[in-house]
C-alpha cells in the first residue's frame, strides 16, 4: 500500500460510508415499492448487503499500516491516559528524569575518559616504557638516557622509541612568563601519528643532530595567547630560558599530550622542543626521563613485555653496579592517560545504574498501584475481544511513552548535573574540555529511556494480560487472590528499593569514613598562613652558584621585610608539589655497595629557616645557619625515618654519610634530625628524607615558602613586586597557599566521596518515596477495613501500628538483602578506601539503623491519614 492511500484513507473512509449509505438506500426504496413497510425494507436491505461497520472497517484495514497505524493509536491513548492522570505522570517522570539524568552525565564523563578514541591515531599501538624498582614495587619509574638508548638499540617489539622530559621554562616577551615546556625526541610526535596544523613537527633528519639548530612547536592554545593567532609565526624567534629557538610548526586545536606520573613538572607542556643526546648525557644513569614506543605491527602487549623483559635481564647482566634489582613495566597508552580514575568511574557507574534501577522500582510500583485502579477497564477491553498480547502492547506503549518524555527531562538533567560535575571535580581528574552532551551521549539517554521503559513496564504489563474479564463482576476470592499477586510484586519491588539504596548508602558511608580519617593524617608540618611561589633561573643568566646563592638570600631577606610576613625560605621539592629526587646512600665506616643496592632516599635542598617557616620539628640536633646559604658546607639535616634506617637505636649526629646526587660526592655531616613529612601525599608512606642546604647543588629552580599573620593571599602582590625589583625579567608561577596544595592531594577521594553521596542521597529519596507510596495504597485499600476495625473497638494507634508494620517489615527484608548484597560488592572500594576495611562494623551499623529510621519515618508519615478514618462515614458509604 502506497503512503498517498495511506493518508487519504479518512477521505476515501467518508466516500465509502456514503457509497454504502446510498446502495441502502437504493435497496430499501425498492423493497418498499415491492411493498414492504419502510422498517422492514430499510431492515431487510442492512441484512441483504451486511454489516456496515465490519465493511467499512475492511476498508480501513485495507487503507492501513498495520502494525505502524496500531502503535499510533496506542501512543495516542497512552498521552490521553498520562494527560488524565497528571499526579502519576508527574511523579513518574520526575522520578525517570532524576535516574536518567545521572546516567547520562556520568556517562558522559565515562565516555570522554575511557571509551571514545584518544586523539593520536597510533593509541592503539603506543604504550609507556619505565623501569620497575623492584625493592620497594615502584612500577612506573623513570629511566635514564644510557638506559633509554639501551632499549632504543637493542630491542625488536618496537618501531620506535621516544624520550621525554617536562619541564618548566621561562618565555621571554614584553611579560614574562613561566610556561610548561618539553623536551622530546625528534620522533615523539610520528610515535603518536600526529602533525602540526601550522608548518611541520620535529624531523630526526633534520632535528636529532648534537648540532641541530634549535626548534621548537608550540600549541594552538600558546599561538593564540602570546602571537595573537599571527599566520606568519613560523620562523619566529621565541626565547626559552635565554635561549633562542626557531618556531617550525603550531600543533592543531585541543591537542595535548602529558604524562603527569614522574613528570618533573606539573605544568601541562604548552612548548615542545627537540631533544638531542649529548656525549655527556648519553652515558648517564640519572632516572629522570619518560619513554613512550610505537609497538611493531603484529606485536601484542604481552610479547612486548616479555621480550623488554629479557633486554632488562641482559641489561642487568651486562652492567649490574647500576642495573640491579632494576626492571622494566609497560603501560598501554589509555591505561597510562585514565590511571587511576578507570576504576573509580566504573564504580561511579555501577551506583548510578543501581540510582537508575530503584528509579525503575518506584514507576514499576506506581504503575501496578495504578493497573489495580484500572483493572475495570483492562478486564471489559479483554471481555470485549482484546487479547493478552493486545493489552501487554498497550501497557509496555504507555511506559515506553512515559520514558521516553522522561528521557528527553533526563537529558536536560543531565546537562545540569553534568555543569555540576565540572565545578567540583578537580583539575587534571577527567577531561573537562572534552565533556559535552553529543550524539553518542543522546543515543546512550535514548537507549537508556527504552530500557528503563521496558523495566518498569514489563511487570505491570504482564500483571494486565493476567486480568480475568470476569473480575469487574466480582469482589470475592478471586479478585482478592490477584490483588494478593499485585500486592506482592509491588513489596518485593520497594524491599528491592531498600537493599540497593543499603548498598549505594554503605559504600558513601566507607568512602566518607575513609576520607575523614584521611584528612585527619598529620603530614608533618603546618599547611595554615603558607604562601608558596615557583621560582626558575635561566641557566643561561644564571650561570654561577654564586649568583643564585646571592639572589635567593637577597629575596628571602626583602620577603621578610614585607609587613605581615613572620618568616621566608625556599625548598627544592615542596611537599605536595610534585616529584622529588631520590638517590642511594652510602653510610661512612660500612662496606661500600653497588649504587643499585644502596638505601634509596629523597633529597631537597632548602634555605634558613625552612623547618621554621614550615612547622617541622626538630627531633635533635640543629637546623641550617642562615651563614650557610652562600656557601656548600658538606652538612645535611635528616629526617627521622632515615635516621631509624641507617642508624636504628644510634645517635645519628656527627655520623657521616655519602648521598649520590653530585659530580663529585663527598660524604656529609649529619647535624640535625626532624620529624618526617609526607611529601607525594596523605595515604602514601613517608619516606627516608635528606636536606641539604641550596648551595649544595645550587638547582635552577626552588620554590618559596612565607608563613604570614594573615591571609595568604594578600601577599602575592607584594611578593610579585619584590621579585621583578631585583630581576624584572624573573616571573613566579604556581602562586598558591600551601593549604590549597594539601586539599588538592585529596581532591580525588573528597570528589567520589562526593558523588557517590549525591547518587546515595537521591536513593534513599526514591526509597522514602516508595514506602510512602505503598503504604498510602494501604491505607487507601484498606480503608473499609480500618473503618471497621475501628467501629469494633480497635484502638488507632493499634490500627497504625498494624498498617505500619508490614510497611517496615518490607523495610527490613531490604536492609537484610542490602547488607548481604553490600558485603559483596563493598570489596570493589579496597583499593580507594584510606585505614577503612571494606566491611567495617560501624559504617554497617549506622547506615543501616539510619536507613531503618528513616524508613520508620516515611511510613508513620504515610499512616497519619488513619487518624482522621471515621468509622461511621466509612460504614454509611459502603
Amino acid at each position: 500500500m502506497s503512503l498517498k492511500r495511506f493518508f487519504q484513507r479518512r477521505t476515501r473512509r467518508a466516500d465509502s460510508a456514503l457509497e454504502l449509505e446510498d446502495h441502502l438506500q437504493r435497496e430499501t426504496n425498492e423493497n418498499i415499492e415491492r411493498g414492504m413497510s419502510p422498517a422492514d425494507a430499510r431492515r431487510t436491505a442492512h441484512i441483504k448487503l451486511g454489516n456496515v461497520t465490519n465493511i467499512l472497517g475492511d476498508i480501513s484495514q485495507q487503507d492501513s499500516l498495520g502494525r505502524l497505524e496500531t502503535l499510533w493509536q496506542d501512543l495516542r491513548f497512552g498521552i490521553r491516559m498520562l494527560l488524565k492522570h497528571r499526579g502519576f505522570a508527574l511523579v513518574s517522570l520526575l522520578t525517570l528524569a532524576i535516574g536518567i539524568g545521572a546516567n547520562t552525565a556520568i556517562f558522559t564523563v565515562v565516555d570522554a575518559t575511557l571509551i571514545r578514541p584518544l586523539p593520536y591515531p597510533n593509541a592503539n599501538r603506543t604504550v609507556m616504557i619505565w623501569e620497575h624498582r623492584l625493592p620497594d614495587g615502584e612500577r612506573q619509574n623513570v629511566t635514564s638516557p644510557a638506559t633509554f638508548l639501551n632499549w632504543q638499540h637493542d630491542n625488536t617489539v618496537f618501531d620506535h622509541m621516544a624520550a621525554m622530559f617536562n619541564d618548566s621554562s621561562i618565555l621571554s616577551g614584553e611579560v614574562p612568563e613561566q610556561i610548561g615546556t618539553a623536551s622530546v625526541s625528534p620522533n615523539f610526535f610520528s610515535i603518536l601519528g600526529v602533525n602540526a596544523a601550522i608548518g611541520r613537527v620535529f624531523v630526526p633528519e633534520q632535528d636529532g643532530n648534537a648540532n641541530s639548530n634549535r626548534v621548537a612547536v608550540l600549541s594552538f592554545e600558546v599561538w593564540q595567547r602570546r602571537f595573537a593567532s599571527n599566520p606568519n609565526v613560523l620562523g619566529t624567534q621565541i626565547t626559552l630560558d635565554d635561549k633562542p629557538y626557531t618556531v617550525v610548526g603550531v600543533m592543531p586545536h585541543g591537542f595535548q599530550f602529558f604524562v603527569k606520573q614522574q613528570s618533573f613538572s606539573s605544568k601541562k607542556p604548552e612548548i615542545w622542543t627537540a631533544w638531542t643526546f649529548s656525549p655527556e648525557t648519553r652515558a648517564s644513569h640519572g632516572r629522570f626521563l619518560q619513554a613512550i614506543g610505537l609497538l611493531r605491527p603484529g606485536v601484542t602487549f604481552a610479547q612486548a613485555q616479555q621480550s623488554m623483559l629479557s633486554l632488562s635481564s641482559r641489561l642487568e647482566a651486562q652492567d649490574p653496579a647500576s642495573m640491579k634489582n632494576w626492571s622494566v613495566n609497560l603501560v598501554p597508552l589509555r591505561s597510562q592517560l585514565t590511571g587511576d580514575v578507570a576504576q573509580g568511574l566504573r564504580l561511579l557507574l555501577a551506583a548510578v545504574a543501581m540510582v537508575l534501577l530503584i528509579a525503575c522500582a518506584n514507576v514499576a510500583t506506581l504503575n501496578l498501584a495504578r493497573a489495580s485502579a484500572r483493572r475495570h477497564e483492562i478486564a471489559i477491553r479483554m471481555a470485549l475481544g482484546a487479547s493478552a498480547k493486545r493489552v501487554v502492547r498497550q501497557v509496555l506503549t504507555e511506559s515506553s511513552l512515559l520514558a521516553l518524555v522522561g528521557g528527553v527531562a533526563g537529558f536536560g538533567l543531565g546537562y545540569f548535573s553534568l555543569n555540576v560535575l565540572k565545578s567540583i571535580a578537580p583539575a587534571n581528574l577527567i577531561p573537562l574540555e572534552a565533556l559535552r552532551l553529543d550524539v553518542r551521549v543522546f543515543a546512550f539517554a535514548f537507549a537508556a529511556s527504552l530500557l528503563s521503559g521496558l523495566l518498569f513496564g514489563i511487570i505491570p504489563a504482564i500483571d494486565a494480560a493476567r486480568t480475568a474479564p470476569r473480575e469487574p463482576l466480582q469482589e470475592g476470592a478471586t479478585a482478592a487472590r490477584t490483588g494478593d499477586s499485585r500486592g506482592l510484586a509491588r513489596r518485593i519491588l520497594v524491599a528491592s528499593e531498600f537493599a540497593i539504596a543499603l548498598v549505594l548508602l554503605m559504600g558513601a558511608g566507607l568512602l566518607i569514613r575513609s576520607f575523614q580519617r584521611l584528612i585527619a593524617v598529620d603530614p608533618g608540618f603546618r599547611a595554615d598562613h603558607i604562601l608558596t611561589a615557583w621560582i626558575q633561573f635561566p641557566n643561561a643568566r644564571y650561570q654561577k652558584d654564586e649568583q643564585k646563592n646571592q639572589f635567593f638570600a637577597q629575596l628571602l631577606d626583602s620577603i621578610r621585610a614585607i609587613p605581615d610576613v613572620r618568616s621566608a625560605s625556599a625548598d627544592g621539592f615542596l611537599p605536595f608539589a610534585g616529584i622529588i629526587a631520590g638517590t642511594g646512600v652510602q653510610v661512612e665506616g660500612r662496606p661500600i655497595l653497588p649504587i643499585s643496592q644502596q638505601s634509596d632516599v629523597n633529597v631537597s635542598l632548602v634555605e634558613p629557616d625552612f623547618f621554621e617557616t614550615l612547622g617541622i620539628p626538630l627531633i635533635s640536633g640543629r637546623t641550617f645557619k642562615r651563614s650557610e646559604a652562600f656557601q656548600a658546607t658538606n652538612n645535611v639535616v635528616i629526617s627521622q625515618s632515615m635516621a631509624q634506617m641507617l642508624w636504628p637505636g644510634e645517635n645519628p649526629l656527627g655520623k657521616r654519610v655519602t648521598i649520590y646526587m653530585k659530580r663529585n660526592n663527598k660524604p656529609s655531616t649529619v647535624i640535625g634530625v626532624v620529624g618526617d613529612v609526607k611529601h607525594s601525599g596523605l595515604a602514601t608512606a613517608v619516606k627516608p628524607t635528606a636536606y641539604w642546604s641550596y648551595p649544595e647543588l645550587g638547582f635552577q629552580f626552588m620554590t618559596l615558602v612565607i608563613r604570614t599573620e594573615g591571609d595568604p593571599r594578600s601577599l602575592i602582590p607584594d611578593l610579585r613586586q619584590t621579585v621583578l625589583r631585583i630581576d624584572k625579567n624573573q616571573p613566579i608561577a604556581d602562586v598558591v597557599p600551601m593549604e590549597t596544595l594539601l586539599s588538592n592531594s585529596t581532591a580525588r577521594t573528597r570528589f567520589a566521596t562526593q558523588v557517590m553521596a549525591a547518587f546515595a542521597s537521591i536513593a534513599i529519596l526514591l526509597a522514602i518515596i516508595g514506602i510512602y507510596g505503598i503504604i498510602s495504597y494501604d491505607v487507601e485499600q484498606r480503608t473499609r477495613e480500618i473503618g471497621i476495625r475501628m467501629a469494633l473497638g480497635a484502638q488507632r494507634a493499634r490500627v497504625i501500628h498494624l498498617v505500619l508494620r508490614r510497611g517496615l517489615i518490607l523495610a527490613g527484608f531490604g536492609i537484610l538483602f542490602g547488607i548481604a548484597a553490600s558485603l559483596g560488592l563493598t570489596r570493589l572500594l579496597v583499593s580507594i578506601l584510606y585505614e577503612t576495611k571494606p566491611h567495617d562494623p560501624a559504617t554497617f551499623i549506622a547506615v543501616s539503623a539510619a536507613l531503618a529510621l528513616i524508613a520508620t519515618s516515611a511510613g508513620y508519615l504515610a499512616v497519619r491519614r488513619i487518624s482522621s478514618i471515621e468509622p461511621m462515614t466509612v460504614l454509611r458509604r459502603d
